[in-house]
C-alpha cells in the first residue's frame, strides 16, 4: 500500500494537487493528534481515579487484573501499580497508532480520488493516465480493505459490548463523581473511534462517486467517440462507489460421480437419501432409504406430538417447542431434496461445464481453496453439532448413573417406559434417529453454503479471466461472457432449489432460539442442562450464520466482476467489445443475492436481523 501512495501517477503535478494531498496529511495529522490527546487524558484519569475515591487505606489498583503473588505488600502494590502505567501508556499509544492509521489510508486514498478528479475535469492528464490512476487507488482500497477488515469486525463487535458495559456502570455511578467521568471519557473514546471509521468510510464512497460527477462537468463534449466510450466505463465503475465491507469446490474425477461437494453427498449417500443419475436402486437400496426417512419422520412425530397431547406446563412445552421445530424444518429439507432430485442434478452439471473447470495453475489454485473452504465447513460444523449431541448423551448416562430414568428426548410414546428393558431400548431408538438426523441435516445445511460457496469460486474464476482480457486474447471474451451467464443461471436455479426450505428454517431457527433463550433462564448457569441448550442455540446460529455468510459472500464477488472487468485492458478494444463489456458491467454491479422474491436475501443483514429477534 505504501509503495502504491509512491508511484509517479500518485504524486502530485500540480500547485492545485499539492493542496489537496497537503490538506489531507493535515486532516490525518489533526486526527493523530486529537485522538491521542482524549485517549491519554483518560488513562490518566483511570489511573489517578483509585487515589481520588478510595476512603480506605487500601487503595486498589486502577485496573482489576488477576496477579499470581500477594499484594498486601505495599512493594508489591506499587511495582504492580507501575506495571500498569506502563502498559495503560504503551497500550494507547499502539492502538491510537493503529487506528488512525486505518483512517489515515482511508483519508490518502480520499485525496487521490480528488486528485483523480482534478485531472478529468481539467484534461491535466493523458485519459490512459487518468484510467490508470483510477485502477491504483481501485487496487489500493481494495488493499486497505483486505488488510483492515478483518481487525475492524471484531473492534465493531467489542465496541458494542464495552458500550452496553460503560453505560450500565455509569447507571449507578453518581453523576458528580469522579467514575462517572472516567467512565465518560472512556465512552467517548469508544465512540470516536467507531464514528471516524464509519465518517472516514463514508467519505471514501462519497470521493468515488465525485469521479462520474467530475467527469460530467468537463468537456466529455469535444471528446472523440473513442474517449466517450472509455470515460463511459470510468463512470460507470466510479458509480459502484467502493466501500470497505465486512463482508467450490469442484473436485475432480474420472467418473464424474460425487465430484461436486464429496462429502456432503457421501453423507448422504450413505444415509440412503441420496443417488447417482445413473445408479439403479436395489429393493434392499430402497428399503434401507425408506426405514431412515420412517425412522427421522416418526422421531420428529413424538417430539412434536409433546405440544398437543400432554398437558404440561411452559418450561416443559417450551422444551418441546425448540426441539420439535427443529426436526420438522429437517423433514422439510428431507420431502423438498427427495421431490426435486431432477433439479440438483441440472445444479452439479453446471459446475461439470467446460466453462467451470481450471485452464491453468492459478485457477486451479481458487478452485482448490474454495473446495478446502467447503471441506472444513463440512468437517467443523458436524464435528461441532456431535459434540453437542455426544454431550446430550453424557447427561443422560449421567441420569442414569443416579437412577434418574428419563428419556434423553421428551418425547410422546404410545407405550409404557417405566421398564428399563423398554426405556433403554426407546433410548437407542432415539440415539439412532439423532445420529442420522444430524448427518442428513448438516449435510444439507452444508451442500446449500457449499453451493453458494461453488457459485462464488466461479464468479471469482469469471473476474480473473476478465480481468486478463486484452487486445491478444480478445477471441476469448464470448467464452468469458457465457460463463457469466452460466453462473447467473446456476445462481437463479440454487436460489429456486433452496428458498421454498430456507425460509421456514429461518422462521423455525427464530422460534428454537426464543425458546431455548427461555429455557436458558430455567436454569443455573453451571449445570449441565444449561450447557447442554446453550451449546443447542448456538447450533442454530452457526447453521443460520452460514447461510448467511456465504450468501453474503456471493453478493460481493458478484460486485467484484464489474471491477475486474474495469481493471482489465478495456481501453484497446474495439467498440463492439467494449459495450459487449458495459452490458455485463450493469448486469453484476448491484451484485446477485439469493432471496425469495427479494424478501429473506441470505445476507449478513439477515442474520444480524434473526439474531436481534
Amino acid at each position: 500500500m505504501l509503495d502504491n501512495f509512491r508511484t509517479p501517477i500518485c504524486l502530485a503535478k500540480s500547485p492545485e494537487e499539492k493542496d489537496i494531498i497537503k490538506k489531507c496529511s493535515k486532516t490525518t495529522k489533526k486526527i493523530f493528534l486529537s485522538i491521542m490527546s482524549l485517549s491519554q487524558s483518560t488513562g490518566l484519569v483511570l489511573l489517578v481515579i483509585p487515589f481520588l475515591t478510595s476512603e480506605t487505606r487500601e487503595i486498589p489498583l486502577p485496573f482489576k487484573s488477576y496477579q499470581p503473588y500477594e499484594m498486601s505488600s505495599a512493594t508489591n502494590f506499587w511495582i504492580t501499580y507501575a506495571l500498569q502505567i506502563f502498559a495503560a501508556i504503551y497500550g494507547v499509544l499502539l492502538n491510537v497508532s493503529m487506528d488512525t492509521m486505518v483512517y489515515g489510508f482511508i483519508i490518502m486514498a480520499t485525496g487521490q480520488f480528488e486528485i483523480n478528479c482534478y485531472r478529468l475535469e481539467n484534461s491535466t492528464c493523458s485519459m490512459r493516465d487518468c484510467i490508470e490512476h483510477h485502477v491504483l487507488i481501485q487496487d489500493i482500497v481494495y488493499k486497505i480493505q483486505h488488510f483492515f477488515i478483518y481487525v475492524v469486525v471484531p473492534l465493531f463487535l467489542f465496541s458494542l459490548v464495552t458500550l452496553c458495559t460503560s453505560i450500565f456502570q455509569m447507571s449507578q455511578k453518581q453523576v458528580a463523581s469522579f467514575e462517572f467521568l472516567s467512565l465518560t471519557m472512556y465512552l467517548a473514546c469508544m465512540l470516536c473511534q467507531v464514528f471516524l471509521y464509519c465518517w472516514f468510510g463514508n467519505e471514501l464512497e462519497l470521493k468515488s462517486n465525485a469521479v462520474a460527477n467530475a467527469i460530467y462537468c468537463s468537456a466529455w463534449t469535444d471528446f472523440t467517440r473513442r474517449e466517450k466510450r472509455n470515460i463511459s466505463f470510468i463512470m460507470l465503475s466510479a458509480k459502484s462507489a467502493y466501500v470497505s465491507i465486512c463482508k467450490t469446490d469442484v473436485f475432480q474425477s474420472e467418473t464424474g460421480e460425487m465430484d461436486v461437494l464429496p462429502l456432503n453427498f457421501r453423507t448422504l449417500w450413505l444415509c440412503g437419501i441420496w443417488y447417482e443419475e445413473n445408479e439403479k436402486l436395489t429393493v434392499s437400496r430402497i428399503a434401507y432409504r425408506f426405514l431412515v426417512v420412517c425412522l427421522v419422520f416418526y422421531f420428529t412425530f413424538t417430539l412434536s406430538a409433546v405440544v398437543f397431547v400432554e398437558n404440561s406446563d411452559v418450561s416443559e412445552l417450551t422444551e418441546a417447542i425448540f426441539l420439535a421445530v427443529t426436526y420438522i424444518t429437517l423433514c422439510l429439507k428431507i420431502v423438498n431434496f427427495a421431490f426435486r432430485r431432477g433439479e440438483m442434478i441440472k445444479i452439479l452439471d453446471d459446475f461439470r461445464h467446460p466453462y467451470c473447470k481450471a485452464e491453468d495453475s492459478e485457477e486451479s489454485e481458487i478452485l482448490a481453496g474454495y473446495s478446502n473452504q467447503a471441506r472444513k465447513m463440512y468437517i467443523y460444523l458436524m464435528a461441532f453439532v456431535m459434540s453437542d449431541v455426544a454431550y446430550f448423551w453424557s447427561t443422560f448416562a449421567f441420569k442414569v448413573s443416579k437412577n434418574i430414568m428419563d428419556l434423553p428426548y421428551h418425547t410422546y410414546q404410545f407405550y409404557n417406559v417405566s421398564s428399563k428393558a423398554i426405556l433403554f431400548s426407546t433410548a437407542a431408538l432415539q440415539a439412532t434417529s439423532v445420529l442420522y438426523s444430524v448427518f442428513i441435516n448438516i449435510s444439507f445445511d452444508t451442500m446449500t453454503a457449499g453451493l453458494l460457496i461453488l457459485t462464488t469460486g466461479q464468479l471469482e474464476l469469471n473476474a480473473l479471466r476478465l480481468s486478463k482480457l486484452a487486445e491478444h486474447n480478445v477471441d476469448s471474451m464470448n467464452g468469458y461472457i457465457a460463463h457469466n451467464v452460466l453462473i447467473n443461471g446456476t445462481v437463479d436455479k440454487i436460489e429456486t432449489f433452496i428458498m421454498t426450505v430456507v425460509i421456514p428454517f429461518l422462521f423455525f431457527s427464530l422460534l428454537s432460539i426464543c425458546a431455548s433463550v427461555f429455557q436458558l433462564s430455567e436454569y443455573s448457569v453451571f449445570s449441565l442442562e444449561f450447557l447442554g441448550l446453550f451449546s443447542f442455540a448456538i447450533c442454530i446460529l452457526l447453521q443460520v450464520l452460514v447461510y448467511c455468510w456465504f450468501g453474503n459472500e456471493l453478493m460481493l464477488k458478484s460486485e467484484a466482476v464489474t471491477d475486474a472487468i474495469y481493471r482489465s485492458d478495456w481501453t484497446m478494444l474495439s467498440p463492439q467489445n467494449r459495450k459487449s463489456l458495459q452490458v455485463m458491467m450493469i448486469c453484476n454491479k448491484d451484485g446477485r443475492t439469493v432471496s425469495f422474491g427479494g424478501q429473506c436475501s441470505l445476507t449478513l443483514e439477515t442474520f444480524v436481523w434473526v439474531r436481534i429477534c
